[in-house]
């Protein structure tokens, strides 16, 4: 019974920018498979099989652009990707479709539990999960007062802004806006790790 308070306190997590800071900057300078996504997931805000199941060929014309199949809410999704982001996607090597290759590199990575809790052991910050980086991300996005319907647009969020009649009828895609409030968000990072 002492486990359910936790579990839900941890849905509230969210990283601070100490924390943000050091979590980051490891996974820049430790360049890894699970390092990189996870640096991904920080820049992004996607949800973490949208980043670890990503192919090579969603990723056209400095997007990434994930059908419908691929979306939790099944609507498809382009996301213009912030210089960080195509950087590390420029670098890293190709092994078959999946950018992140499992061990059988027609699989997508899968190794989850061993190489996070190696990163926990690592950088010592204080329990939080693959999710709080969404959170801490649509959170920061806040701070820097990219307006909420664009950084629904950016998580690919169904509901709020974009639910009922103004989901029905708002067809703008936003993607300026996308690309200037990711472009926002990786200067952010940038000075997080450079403070």
């Amino acid at each position: 019974a002492d486990k359910k308070p936790a579990r839900l306190r941890t849905r509230e997590r969210v990283l601070n920018d100490d924390e943000l800071s050091t979590l980051y900057s490891y996974v820049r300078k430790n360049r890894s498979l699970f390092h990189d996504m996870v640096a991904l997931l920080i820049l992004t805000g996607q949800r973490r099989t949208e980043i670890s199941h990503m192919r090579w060929d969603e990723v056209e014309d400095g997007c990434l652009k994930l059908s419908a199949d691929r979306t939790k809410n099944h609507r498809s999704h382009t996301l213009p990707l912030p210089p960080t982001a195509l950087g590390i996607l420029e670098t890293r090597p190709s092994i078959g479709p999946f950018v992140f290759a499992g061990k059988d590199p027609s699989k997508p990575f899968n190794g989850f539990k061993r190489t996070k809790d190696a990163l926990d052991a690592s950088i010592g910050i204080e329990h939080f999960t693959l999710h709080d980086l969404r959170r801490t991300f649509s959170s920061n996005m806040a701070r820097l007062a990219i307006p909420i319907h664009v950084t629904e647009k950016i998580l690919n969020h169904q509901s709020g802004s974009f639910g009922g009649v103004a989901g029905i009828y708002n067809r703008h895609s936003y993607f300026e806006e996308m690309k200037a409030a990711m472009t926002l968000y990786d200067a952010y990072l940038e000075n997080l790790l450079n403070q």
